[in-house]
């Protein structure tokens, strides 16, 4: 039911990721959710695991649980969000440029170091 949602938030946090490579980078490529270096051929794909969604509705649960006006609970839930994303996308700008410049450690600082913060 909201997988075409996530999906496509998914294409929009990959498109503005897109924007910022850009400034630096004119050799990517974006197909979709995809972020490709032109020259290199790494790619990167935002997927509904890298959307950030679970960590936000994770903070609007706990907002909405807490004992507040409403008026500061709408106000923690647009600065949470954006906060959430904003790391999320430079995030997701990080892991492009390890794909690309460390493709060695890539695996390494995507899945070994996500787990360990999660298991915290």
């Amino acid at each position: 039911m909201l997988l075409p949602a996530i999906n496509f938030f998914c294409l929009i946090l990959a498109k503005v990721a897109a924007v910022f490579i850009h400034l630096f980078d004119n050799s990517l490529i974006i197909t979709g959710p995809v972020l490709r270096h032109g020259h290199h051929g790494f790619a990167l794909e935002v997927a509904k695991e890298c959307s950030g969604l679970s960590a936000s509705w994770l903070l609007l649960v706990a907002i909405v649980a807490f004992e507040s006006p409403w008026k500061h609970k709408l106000w923690g839930m647009v600065i949470g969000l954006l906060i959430i994303q904003t790391i999320n996308l430079i995030r997701l700008i990080s892991l492009y440029y390890i794909g690309d410049w460390l493709p060695d450690y890539f695996v390494l600082i995507h899945e070994r170091v996500a787990r360990r913060v999660h298991k915290r």
